[in-house]
Formats: structure tokens, C-alpha cells, sequence
């Protein structure tokens, strides 16, 4: 059998770079820990948790409270997030990121959603944290 090699391999490295790893930890200290695991597999590819650090997606410093699509010096937000008129929270980055298109279907992002509660919630903890 050949091994993986050029566009094919650097597909499957990044396929696999998203394959959630099981998690069994309890506790306030492992839900942050939990959150910061699902934020690193997920959302890392494309957001920053530092101010002004914007990549493919704006970075998400500071956007709690802050209404969608207005991250100072990011361009790139779509139409549909630019007027969802949504303050973000943590109910509706709940409902967001279980399904980002369900709820605002003109947006960029192509991030299909956490289906788990619990996974959502942790992210949310993490996020929070983190701006702490």
C-alpha cells in the first residue's frame, strides 16, 4: 500500500484534525478544559480568541453584547450576519453554534454546528473564561 501523498494527504490531515476525541472529565475546571478541546478541534482553524486577531473568521474577543457582524477592522462578514441584528450572548451563540446556518442562512461560515448541549455549553464556558 503507497502511503498518503501531496494534496490528498495534507485533505486527510485536515479531516482528521476535526474528528472529535472522546471526553470524559466532570467538573467545573474539566468543562473549561472540555471547551477549550472542542474550541482548539473546531473553531481554531478559523477564529482567534485574541483581540484584533482576525483570520478566515473575525476574532471573537470582546463579541459578547456586541451585535453580530460589527468585530472592529474584520470585512469579511456576510450580508445575512451583518443584518441578523442579533446581540451575541450566551443563549444565542448557544442556538448559533448548534446550527449556524439554520439560524442565519446567508452567512460564510461553513462550520455545520455542535449537536451536543453539553459540547456547546463548554465552548461557551471556555469563551467566557478566556475574556475573564
Amino acid at each position: 500500500m503507497r502511503p498518503i501523498a501531496g494534496w490528498r494527504r495534507l485533505m486527510a490531515l485536515g479531516l482528521a484534525s476535526f474528528i472529535a476525541v472522546p471526553w470524559s472529565g466532570t467538573g467545573a475546571a474539566d468543562d473549561l478544559a472540555k471547551g477549550e478541546h472542542i474550541y482548539a478541534r473546531q473553531c481554531l482553524v478559523c477564529h482567534r480568541l485574541e483581540v484584533g486577531e482576525h483570520r478566515i473568521g473575525p476574532a471573537l474577543h470582546g463579541m459578547f453584547d456586541r451585535p453580530s457582524g460589527t468585530a472592529p477592522g474584520f470585512m469579511r462578514y456576510s450580508q445575512g450576519l451583518k443584518n441578523a441584528a442579533l446581540a451575541w450572548d450566551d443563549a444565542t451563540l448557544h442556538r448559533y453554534l448548534q446550527n449556524p446556518r439554520g439560524m442565519i442562512a446567508d452567512n460564510r461560515m461553513i462550520f455545520v454546528g455542535l449537536q451536543s448541549e453539553a459540547d456547546r455549553q463548554a465552548v461557551i464556558a471556555y469563551m467566557r473564561a478566556t475574556f475573564d
